[in-house]
């Protein structure tokens, strides 16, 4: 592509970086890295890949690998790396998840862009390549490179011209790896060379958060109801305290909403319960700008219909908690 094309896509970008990633402190750095994972957990979600592993160094670079499909560089590097994109996915897959702090995510090209380093190889149809560009422009162009296994590895370095420091919250993307563990219980994810897989999902969640559980807890529900994907795993505590419900959307956390409703429809808030729910839609609507809070009445429909169904078919001491 010509030089022009790269000024007017993404130089853009390097000028005004705070309007793609929210800030350039901390904040920015993690949406790089959400929107990063958030491609690879893409290749988890439609049952291409059963690996993605993170590595931060003590230099600042960034490498996300998974075991996916891998990228058609040939066909696709520009169209990838150096062209803006507002819309979903470029070939148009589902499902598609966005992990960054801005829920809208920005892209791989923007994170390019930000980087005084990014270097891409994908191990696709049996021919491995690599490329990599500096501040949005290619300055390595594809070559190929032996062939070891299957997917893609992004790696980069953030640009301390831009954020002042390439330093990520290791604790923050250790505790935020850990929950997207419980959210895909099929997924070995590793960070820092250790697995953080969580093969009991959203159960297992339940019971780290109640600590010791009351006999017959916890249980799961998965369940589709008018086009909303709903997870929800109860526990009580044998601790007692004050009710908690954990809430995510599309594999996000949020506060509250719709969905935390859906809960506490059926059971209240009594002292001693513990929940999860987890709902995946294709157009989630907020309250507020933090995106903190669902407010999807057909959500809390789907989240009480499933709930109402599977306790009652579970019948005995469950069924006696419904409202």
């Amino acid at each position: 592509m010509s030089g022009a094309r790269e000024v007017s896509e993404l130089a853009k970008v390097r000028a005004r970086p705070g309007l793609y990633v929210g800030s350039t402190e901390g904040h920015g750095l993690f949406q790089l890295l959400g929107d990063v994972v958030g491609n690879a957990i893409d290749e988890y979600l439609a049952e291409h890949a059963t690996r993605v592993t993170v590595e931060v160094s003590d230099e600042g670079w960034v490498t996300v690998a998974d075991n996916g499909w891998g990228l058609p560089l040939r066909e696709r590097l520009d169209e990838v790396f150096l062209t803006l994109h507002t819309g979903p996915t470029l070939d148009g897959k589902s499902p598609h998840v966005h992990l960054a702090p801005r829920i809208a995510g920005v892209g791989v090209a923007v994170v390019n862009a930000l980087c005084s380093r990014f270097e891409v190889e994908s191990r696709f149809l049996g021919t491995a390549l690599r490329a990599a560009f500096e501040r949005g422009v290619l300055v390595e162009p594809l070559t190929e490179v032996p062939f070891e296994g299957q997917g893609t590895t992004l790696r980069f370095l953030p640009d301390e011209a831009l954020f002042g420091s390439s330093r990520l919250d290791l604790e923050r993307v250790e505790v935020w790896l850990t929950e997207l563990a419980w959210l895909c219980p099929l997924l070995d994810l590793g960070f820092q060379g250790r697995s953080l897989r969580q093969p009991r999902g959203l159960g297992g969640l339940v019971e780290a958060l109640a600590g010791e559980l009351l006999p017959g807890s916890p249980f799961s529900v998965q369940d589709n109801v008018d086009d909303v994907m709903v997870e929800v795993a109860l526990g009580w505590s044998a601790r007692g305290g004050p009710a908690q419900v954990r809430s995510f959307v599309n594999y996000r956390p949020t506060s509250s909403g719709s969905h935390a409703r859906g809960v506490v429809n059926v059971l209240g808030e009594p002292r001693g319960l513990v929940a999860v729910v987890h709902a995946g839609l294709q157009h989630p609507r907020f309250r507020e700008p933090t995106k903190a809070v669902l407010e999807v009445k057909a959500v809390e429909f789907a989240v009480e219909a499933a709930l109402r169904q599977a306790i009652a078919e579970r019948g005995g001491w469950w069924r006696s908690k419904l409202r």
